[in-house]
């Protein structure tokens, strides 16, 4: 049997935009991965864990930059796409789309940027597969209508979670189809990130996930991370095996990881590293040693999140906010603004 393809590309501040064509090469991706008419949408979904910037938490701007060109070199012209941003509880997108530079990284390509969250509810929509999880959580099933019936492009980061060791293709996958409660499947958390692929399978005819990983993450969850350059792009077509080498890389073993190994079970992608092919750079993968556990107050700023609660949810954001991000976030900047991604990053302000 054909093992499942992660490409797998080095990169820099001065390369980026061609390495990511590259990696879609290295995937053989052409206008036949994303089907339909001239004018039919290709969304692509951003990760946006926190409004402040910190490297690794969220979507990079050249990562949508990269993507967005790189989808043009498939026949994918930027009238056809669409950037989905998530709102959330405590996720303010207003600020948070132009505090990460993401708005504009899009706009500079005349590409739409749209949000899902609290106040678009999206579509009904009906599922074959059984998702207790999601169902609990949500009510119903709601997706956005951009993403029904056409293709998905996912644009994670490479980052640990205390719940979920890596938190990958899947996370972003659910935070941005159901941000305004995800908040509630956070006690099935892993059933529901399996779930969510279940649902992706049949709304979407394709998805390509993308992973920045010019930096890497550690920590507990996505807004305390510690960063650490790592300069690596992967990217599969099936996201379940860009999640399990995402683990892999950072030094967890995915298959004792709960959502990916019931989404193999589902037959919803490929779980184990045994039956995943490295395709490009494959001496340039990092080898990491993550630690992603709750410890100190970290406790009890999960608990919050995990409540059912969206002021307790909204609480533990407001806490990050205030007592976090200037004593530690702006400390561990100081390391990013002195790389040669903080010239990239801040090419990305818009002016005016």
């Amino acid at each position: 049997m054909a093992k499942t393809k992660v490409a797998v590309v080095k990169t820099s501040p001065d390369t980026f935009i061609d390495d990511y064509s590259r990696l879609f090469d290295l995937l053989e991706l052409d206008s036949s991965f994303f089907p339909g008419d001239c004018t039919a949408p290709v969304t692509v979904a951003a990760d946006l864990s926190w409004h402040n910037f910190a490297p690794a938490c969220s979507t990079a701007p050249w990562q949508v930059d990269a993507v967005i060109a790189a989808l043009a070199g498939c026949g994918v012209g930027p009238d056809r796409i669409r950037t989905l941003i998530p709102s959330g509880h405590g996720i303010h997108v207003s600020f948070g789309e132009i505090l990460n530079r993401l708005a504009h990284a899009a706009e500079k390509h005349g590409v739409a940027v749209f949000h899902s969250g609290e106040k678009n509810t999206g579509e009904s929509f009906s599922v074959s597969a059984v998702t207790p999880a999601l169902s609990r959580a949500l009510d119903n099933i709601s997706l956005p209508g951009e993403v029904v019936g056409n293709p998905l492009v996912l644009l994670p980061t490479l980052k640990s979670h205390c719940m979920l060791s890596a938190a990958g293709s899947l996370y972003t996958a659910f935070n941005a189809l159901f941000p305004a409660k995800r908040f509630r499947a956070h006690r099935a958390y892993h059933d529901a990130l399996a779930e969510t692929l279940a649902v992706i399978k049949e709304a979407c005819p394709s998805t390509l996930a993308v992973m920045d990983a010019a930096f890497a993450g550690e920590g507990p969850q996505a807004r305390h991370l510690k960063a650490v350059e790592t300069n690596v792009l992967l990217a599969s077509t099936d996201p379940l095996a860009l999640d399990t080498m995402a683990a892999k890389i950072m030094g967890f073993n995915p298959l004792s990881i709960a959502f990916i190994s019931k989404a193999a079970e589902m037959g919803l992608g490929t779980g184990d590293p045994a039956d995943i092919e490295i395709a490009g750079d494959s001496d340039t993968l990092p080898q990491l040693s993550f630690n992603a556990k709750n410890t100190g107050i970290e406790p009890f700023l999960w608990s919050l999140e995990s409540s059912r609660s969206p002021l307790l949810h909204k609480l533990a954001i407001l806490y990050d906010d205030i007592f976090y991000y200037v004593p530690v976030v702006e400390k561990r900047l100081k390391a990013f603004n002195k790389s040669g991604w903080f010239k990239v990053f801040e090419s990305y302000r818009k002016s005016g």
